[in-house]
């Protein structure tokens, strides 16, 4: 009875034990130990672009940066802007400040509100960002638990591997200190498109259409976030994924309001991102990690 109650209360446990790591550890008067940190400058800063300086070119940046952190860029916007063939564009995808609107939008209120700095970095917006990424964690380990119990694994092995991905594993960093890195966010999408192909192969037959139509919203949003996600469609054979089933429930349910609904905000998701390159370069389409890339064969181990 016990292990089937710590089971049962595991997410939630997990989730104070992370909020205390969070609340404790930081220390938001330190230069270097802010919650949005390093490449999360790239993705935090379409947020400052579009609801505060409406500045494309990122410059803001440049004077907003000495001010909470300490120097290490010259100009700090080499941080994420990634310079080529004339171009200027923030090699960062935006897909994690799509995530964080509602945390942002909810700190700028309060900062407003509270006449704390409305500049972005203050501290109230460094909390939200790192409540985000606990939120997201939290999501993400509940989907993953669901996924654990389809698969009939045993709630004492369930609880152990839960508490394994969180202190077992670098997610207690992504989530709970550098909170502006994309892996707490990632995890918390690709836990629910894996959730919704398994609902939709093996769990749901009269609702498949749904669970597809959700998976392929997560799976997109996952993409937008970090275009290496694409190679979770590897693992899409061991939750029973099946060809001739997918084909016959789309030709079926194309018209249902959860496949429209998740073609509409595919679309809008991946224009988004389109639209913030046309923006800051005018091309809808480019490459804004032009110059770099994994080279696989020289490891630094």
């Amino acid at each position: 009875m016990i292990i089937k109650y710590i089971n049962r209360r595991i997410c939630e446990l997990l989730l104070v034990l992370l909020s205390c790591y969070f609340v404790f550890s930081k220390d938001m008067n330190s230069c270097y130990d802010k919650a949005i940190m390093a490449e999360g400058h790239g993705y935090y800063a379409y947020l400052l672009s579009s609801y505060i300086y409406h500045d494309p070119t990122f410059e803001f940046f440049n004077s907003l940066y000495d001010k909470y952190y300490c120097h290490s860029f010259d100009p700090p916007t080499r941080n994420f802007i990634n310079a080529f063939e004339g171009i200027r564009v923030n090699k960062y995808y935006p897909g994690v400040s799509l995530l964080w609107l509602p945390f942002f939008l909810l700190a700028h209120v309060i900062a407003l509100i509270a006449g704390l700095p409305a500049d972005g970095y203050s501290d109230v917006y460094q909390y939200a960002i790192g409540f985000a990424a606990i939120v997201y964690t939290y999501f993400g380990l509940r989907y993953t638990k669901k996924l654990l119990t389809s698969f009939s694994v045993a709630y004492e092995i369930q609880t152990i591997v839960l508490i394994s991905l969180l202190f077992g594993t670098n997610l207690l960093i992504y989530s709970g200190a550098w909170s502006a890195q994309t892996h707490a966010y990632s995890f918390f999408l690709i836990a629910g498109f894996l959730y919704h192909i398994r609902r939709a192969y093996f769990e749901s037959e009269n609702k498949p259409v749904f669970h597809l139509s959700a998976a392929l919203v997560f799976y997109i949003a996952a993409i937008t976030v970090r275009p290496q996600s694409v190679c979770v469609s590897l693992l899409l054979p061991f939750f029973g994924f099946r060809w001739r089933n997918t084909i016959q429930w789309i030709k079926s349910g194309w018209r249902s309001k959860y496949f429209i609904s998740a073609l509409v905000i595919v679309v809008l998701m991946i224009v988004r991102v389109m639209y913030y390159w046309h923006l800051q370069t005018g091309f809808w389409l480019l490459n804004p990690y032009h110059g770099e890339r994994y080279d696989l064969l020289n490891p630094h181990l």
